[in-house]
This record gives structure tokens, sequence and C-alpha cells, in this order.
């Protein structure tokens, strides 16, 4: 089956729930859907296929100079959201992903850079409220003892978020039967706001943030659709 899934722009007359603060779809966006080819469910190390995808790139400035990279976000038939920043590669699951998007939004609500609206709501709280209700958790992402978890640890001016992952698609085995787990910490680097994994750390404007989020959350949210969908009886 071929479909697709439409995302309305925000003068949609349709589109009334929609908060302007949800730039991840403030414009049209179309995708090809497939019917998802599933695995042997008895074998339960496979992971499920879909032909669901979905990619988007920014580009990003480096740090306290003049120069540019890449950055993309891309949702995988195998269902995991990869991330591209420059030439450093990292893969998340749904949970993983959506965890990473919200607390990137978190970020820039605490932010010093940003400047609230003193008459209602700030456009990140609302983007957080909205990603929050859109994406529920449910078993559709799976569970923190498979994938880790972070958790929120100071707000305001000092805010940080911390925790450690598991690794969903390492790049080498490790022995002994370790699992590949890494130390992933969200924070405030003055008006800036820092992603790290382990030492790795990037560091981005709120706008570059805001962006990445909604890519994440995205990713994150055709991944549960797409884990929703079930193969049709058999006959």
């Amino acid at each position: 089956m071929l479909g697709q899934l439409r995302f309305f722009t925000q003068t949609d007359p349709l589109n009334k729930n929609i908060p302007k603060s949800a730039k991840g779809f403030s414009k049209l966006i179309r995708l090809d859907i497939h019917e998802p080819t599933f695995e042997n469910p008895m074998s339960s190390n496979k992971r499920l296929k879909s032909r669901l995808t979905f990619k988007s790139s920014q580009t990003f400035m480096f740090h306290e100079t003049d120069e540019y990279y890449r950055t993309t976000v891309k949702l995988t038939a195998s269902q995991l959201v990869r991330v591209r920043l420059y030439d450093f590669d990292v893969s998340f699951t749904p949970l993983q992903s959506c965890d990473v998007g919200l607390g990137l939004i978190e970020a820039v609500i605490n932010s010093s850079g940003y400047d609230e609206n003193n008459s209602g709501k700030s456009e990140p709280q609302s983007n957080l409220e909205f990603w929050s209700a859109l994406i529920k958790r449910n078993e559709a992402y799976g569970s923190t003892e498979q994938s880790g978890s972070l958790q929120v640890f100071r707000t305001g001016g000092n805010f940080l978020i911390a925790g450690t992952l598991l690794d969903p698609d390492p790049a080498v085995e490790f022995e002994d039967g370790e699992e590949p787990y890494y130390d992933l910490k969200i924070g405030l680097e003055g008006q800036y706001i820092y992603l790290s994994f382990g030492w790795v750390r990037w560091i981005f404007t709120t706008n570059e943030s805001e962006w990445l989020a909604e890519q994440l959350l995205t990713a994150a949210f055709l991944a549960t659709k797409s884990v929703r969908t079930t193969p049709r009886d058999s006959a």
C-alpha cells in the first residue's frame, strides 16, 4: 500500500490545534509511506523493518567561528534515528530521540539567551507541551531498561540534563558481553546550549537547538506511527 503523510501548514484551516511555535509542522511535508515489512516474530533479535523514512538537513555554525557544517537527522527503515553533525555520527532509538529532543527544548526554555514573553506562554514552552502531548510514551518506544534514560539535575541558569544511553547501533563490538553505554548531557554554556556524547561536545545556538529538537521529535513521532501499523491478518 502506498500513501502519503501530510503535515498541515500554519495557514491550513485544519491546523487549529497546532501552535505556531511547532516549527516541525510549520511547513508542508510529504513522505511516501509503504506497507511495512515485518521480520519473523520468532527472531526477537531482528529489528522491525518499515518503508517509512524521514530525512532533514540544516546548516549549523561551528561555535565561535565563521565556519559552517551540515547537520542531518534521518529516520531509517529499521526505525533508528541517525544524526550526523559534520562528520560525527550517532544513532538513537525512538525513545532516546524523543528524550533528547524534549531535553533540548527544555534547555532553550532555561537558556539566558531566550527572551521569554511575559504576556503569556513562551514559544519553547508551547512547543514542549505540543510535542509532549503529541508523542505520548507507549510500548512503541521500548523500555528505558533497553535504551537508558535521561533526567533533569538542575534548572535555570545552571540547567543540566544527563544520563547514560545504550548505543543501538555501535560501530564496534565490546568484549565479554559489555554493553555500549555512553554518557549524554544537555546543558547551558552562557547563551548557548551544549549536547555532549561522552567527551565529544557540540555547542548550538537556541535556534539550532530548536531545529534539531524538532527533527528528532518528528522522527520519533513517525517511528511510533510505523510501529503501530500492524500486518494484515492472513486469510
